[in-house]
């Protein structure tokens, strides 16, 4: 199995192959991926660095439209504020929380159909979802104000969602969960809408302990390609030993990220290329072409 991913340049275009892994996770992901459309929307991913600390004002409203609709519900929001400077990152976490819990329970009300009422707070809970990542990457709290010697970039090649995040996935058995791995490799699954990886676990001083930052449980087709060793480094480094000794786990307990592949012929100079195009590349859209052979 492989797949070429193809990069366009002004002067010229490069196809990157990457040969995938032969195990039942790698598959299931390469099957779904088969059944979708050969195309990928290119997101660029920066660890932490330059944090925007002003205080989101514009987020407010959309914070106070979600909270007030779900008010009287038996869904109320947790640990609710009443102005954005006092937002957290513990706020957030706890919010993500309560996302990832209502609306998986909601969805597996399978011998019934959502009510009014709760139709409406399933869909404010994915407003919900997409209004926490975008107030995380205004807070530099632990461990953020420690990464930047961390400093890297991942290439999502995402396909298309709709505007909560949403799109055709497949299901993760046990089975499949299994290959979760912290060994280095040039592709990895990108992060599912009800999870966290462990690398935004630690990056939110989030609990890897709950089923919800326990690896990958749905894919939706897209991946991350690794463009140099920062995530090794986060792996081996003094901060996150302290987040893992503060939660109670250790590597041999953690689901780290799900390997897919590795570059045929790897060339780090246009892998450099494309950490350096991030104006002529973020959110453009690419060839995806997946051969299971």
């Amino acid at each position: 199995m492989h797949v070429d991913i193809v990069f366009h340049f002004p002067e010229e275009t490069k196809t990157i192959t990457v040969d995938l892994f032969d195990n039942p996770g790698v598959r299931a992901w390469a099957a779904h991926c088969a059944t979708l459309p050969s195309t990928r929307r290119i997101i660029y991913q920066h660890i932490p660095g330059d944090i925007d600390t002003t205080v989101p004002v514009e987020l407010w409203p959309e914070y106070q439209r979600i909270q007030q609709g779900l008010a009287g519900t038996a869904y109320e929001l947790s640990l609710p504020v009443v102005a954005p400077e006092n937002v957290t990152q513990h706020h957030l976490n706890v919010w993500h929380r309560q996302f990832t819990s209502v609306t998986q329970y909601l969805q597996t009300q399978i011998d019934r159909r959502m009510d009014p009422v709760e139709q409406r707070c399933h869909d404010l809970f994915y407003d919900l979802n997409q209004l926490v990542h975008l107030w995380e990457n205004r807070l530099n709290e632990w461990p953020k104000n420690q990464l930047n010697k961390y400093q890297g970039i991942d290439v999502n090649l995402s396909p298309e969602k709709n505007p909560q995040g949403i799109a055709d996935f497949a299901m993760l058995t046990e089975e499949h969960r299994q290959y979760h791995s912290f060994d280095e490799a040039d592709l990895i699954l990108d992060q599912s809408v009800h999870g966290k990886t462990v690398l935004q676990s630690f990056i939110d001083n989030d609990d890897p302990n709950h089923w919800d930052t326990t690896g990958h449980w749905i894919t939706h087709g897209g991946c991350k390609l690794v463009l140099s060793r920062w995530k090794q480094n986060i792996y081996l480094s003094d901060e996150f030993a302290e987040w893992m000794e503060k939660n109670n786990t250790s590597i041999s307990q953690l689901k780290g990220d799900f390997p897919l592949g590795v570059i045929r012929d790897r060339d780090q100079v246009l892998l450099n290329q494309i950490a350096w195009q991030f104006d002529l590349l973020h959110n453009t859209i690419t060839e995806f072409v997946i051969y299971l052979d």
